[in-house]
């Protein structure tokens, strides 16, 4: 799913910076310290009267999307607030704010660890996602909205470019994004909307984007167009269809790229 124009100063500050490691983390990385992580980047340097906690929050929460924080990652109050240059009363609430999103979970001590993940995170987001980016494609499709077709048209054509270009992974997950994003923004529906948003942000935390796999890029470029054809062709069931077979595309290569990821990290903890 993909940048919004609710959101284009977190967006272009994501682009910006370099693609994280892979989701699934090892116990050494549960070790890390935060205060080594130049979380300083993700935050604003004039917070204003107010706004620490969620200026905070929006911090961590990249920083979880971009893997900078993995998961098993302890988050230390003290730490994160001499990092972030802030209290420990923003960072405590911001704590709150991210476990009641899932992105954090509490231990039975009652630190607050990164969420995990695990296959069947992955399956569970993409069985959500199918559902909610079919209901966007039917909607818009349902509309007729011309502006959408170019817009949707432009950025098919940015993506074949650059599947002809070498290391073109991150360019393409972006417009992948951004493709993704203007359906969503153009069904008009602000739970729709929402929701998808959460996805999205789901989906960021399994870290690998599959642009590096030739077959994958095509795929995806194909699916692409026909659900473009389908939304210019006003026909709703069409384009939910082709939406819906994209996702279920996409979970398969999460599936097949996060599997030697997962397996791996077991066996390294029963090790």
């Amino acid at each position: 799913m993909t940048p919004t124009p609710a959101e284009p100063a977190r967006q272009r500050s994501r682009a910006s910076r370099a693609q994280a490691s892979p989701a699934a983390g090892s116990s050494r990385r549960a070790t890390r310290k935060t205060a080594d992580l130049g979380l300083r980047r993700y935050i604003a340097s004039d917070l204003g009267y107010g706004s620490a906690a969620g200026a905070v929050t929006d911090a961590l929460r990249e920083a979880i999307l971009d893997g900078v924080l993995t998961p098993g990652t302890w988050l230390r109050e003290a730490d994160l607030a001499a990092e972030l240059g802030v209290s420990r009363t923003p960072v405590r609430e911001a704590i709150t704010r991210l476990h009641n999103e899932g992105l954090v979970s509490r231990t039975a001590s009652s630190g607050a660890v990164v969420a995990s993940l695990s296959l069947e995170d992955i399956i569970a987001v993409y069985a959500v996602r199918e559902s909610l980016e079919a209901t966007a494609a039917r909607l818009v499709a349902s509309a007729g909205n011309a502006s959408l077709v170019d817009g949707l048209n432009d950025i098919h054509e940015r993506m074949v470019r650059a599947a002809d270009k070498p290391n073109a992974g991150q360019k393409l997950a972006e417009l992948n994004l951004l493709f993704h994003a203007e359906i969503r923004e153009a069904t008009g529906n602000a739970y729709l909307r929402r929701f998808l948003i959460e996805v999205e942000h789901a989906v960021r935390r399994f870290q690998r984007s599959g642009y590096d796999d030739p077959e994958h890029i095509r795929r995806t470029i194909d699916e692409h167009r026909r659900i473009i054809d389908a939304i210019a062709a006003r026909d709703p069931d069409l384009a939910g269809t082709a939406a819906a077979e994209h996702m279920r595309s996409a979970r398969q290569m999460r599936i097949r790229d996060l599997l030697p990821e997962l397996s791996g990290s077991a066996q390294g903890a029963r090790g």
